[in-house]
């Protein structure tokens, strides 16, 4: 019976969506709208998701994307929790999903094991992205604010879609007038310095491990007398503006991973070594004004060493009955953060240090530099030993 109104729902979502195209993108157009028919979707190339719609029976997805080298990030809500998608039975009743996200790949994951064999057809509304991935190593460029069509305004919007294992600036500008607005990751965390001509600065900081060389996305958003900062989606911090003024204004020349020497203070990074996919300040694309030297392919370096050796049959941590040989591996790490479950001392390690996720896993931290919070603990620059099955 199952199998029979798969074939019916099949055949009804081929005759449904016989307008609508089927696998490549259309070669020469900057917006499209596309229909695929796997939960897996490669998109080719680099674009900003407008919209998302699934047909097919009644079910919930979750929904995560990819930039570039097949690490998925899940898409998650202002207040944090995941995102959702549901599937509708016809096209004119098809629920959109809004978004704003720089994507190359896009993962649906139903939230009900039954729903994974289900037929479905998905609909995504993009723009191919303005520009290609910045790769900088500790060299900045500078941008003509005035050419970019920047100008003064009293709400402002900074996204920034950044990677890297490193702390790091990603823009500076400082007006004249005493204007300011510094986006910069320090420790894992990204901090934003602004100040809107009152000559005394404020800070607003948001985030965790942002620095493990995954995807992520910063956006500080000012609407006259508030202030936000949303890191992946999430809301971090709010708070609201002090002194007398609330309209910014730029330099005529914004740099992009780096700062004038004569800053006035060391508490600004210098540099910034790491990938760039998206620097947009009021809607408009920094990047696509970048000097041509500075695209490439995005590559950074978790300056981490591995020295492996076999020791003796040892408990797990957390489970004495099993005692399984292990192979340890001491590793020093110089720039990332890592995130821990809660459960005293036990973790999985992603694939990019070297470890798959299908390997049983242990670690051992050092306890000092430890943040708490609701889901985690937070271990910054530790040295750790990570061991596994063999």
């Amino acid at each position: 019976m199952i199998d029979a109104l798969s074939i019916i729902f099949t055949t009804f979502l081929c005759a449904a969506l016989l307008p609508f195209a089927q696998s490549e993108l259309p070669a020469h157009t900057k917006c499209f709208d596309q229909q695929y028919s796997s939960l897996d979707i490669d998109l080719k190339t680099v674009v900003t998701l407008q919209k998302l719609a699934i047909l097919g029976p009644i079910g919930i997805y979750h929904v995560y994307t990819e930039i570039s080298d097949g690490v998925f990030s899940q898409l998650l809500q202002k207040n944090g929790r995941p995102m959702v998608l549901y599937s509708s039975l016809t096209a004119g009743n098809a629920e959109w999903l809004t978004c704003s996200v720089i994507a190359r790949g896009i993962r649906l994951v139903p939230v009900f094991r039954k729903q994974e064999n289900v037929p479905v057809s998905v609909f995504v509304s993009a723009c191919r992205h303005e520009t290609e991935i910045v790769a900088l190593d500790d060299r900045s460029f500078f941008i003509d604010s005035r050419s970019a069509g920047l100008v003064s305004m009293y709400e402002n919007v900074l996204s920034v879609v950044f990677r890297t294992f490193s702390d790091g600036i990603f823009l500076f500008s400082g007006a004249e007038q005493g204007d300011l607005l510094v986006a910069q990751i320090i420790a894992g965390r990204v901090y934003i310095i602004f100040d809107f001509g009152s000559l005394s600065y404020m800070e607003i900081s948001g985030g965790t491990a942002l620095n493990d060389g995954a995807w992520h996305e910063l956006r500080w958003v000012h609407e006259f007398d508030s202030v936000e900062l949303i890191i992946d989606g999430v809301l971090e911090n709010s708070t609201s503006p002090t002194g007398l003024y609330r309209k910014l204004d730029f330099h005529t020349e914004i740099e992009i991973g780096g700062r004038p020497f004569d800053a006035q203070s060391n508490t600004i990074q210098s540099s910034y070594r790491g990938c760039l996919a998206s620097v947009r300040l009021n809607n408009i694309e920094l990047l696509s004004f970048a000097p041509k030297d500075v695209f490439g392919p995005c590559s950074v370096s978790s300056h981490t060493t591995f020295e492996c050796h076999i020791l003796p049959a040892s408990p797990l941590p957390n489970d004495h009955r099993r005692r399984r040989r292990l192979r340890f591996c001491p590793v020093l790490v110089s720039a990332a953060c890592f995130r821990v479950p809660s459960a005293a001392g036990a973790r999985r390690i992603s694939e990019r240090f070297g470890v798959e996720e299908r390997e049983s896993l242990c670690a051992l931290f050092q306890q000092e530099h430890v943040h708490r919070d609701e889901r985690e603990l937070v271990v910054y620059k530790p040295h750790f030993t990570a061991g596994y099955e063999i």
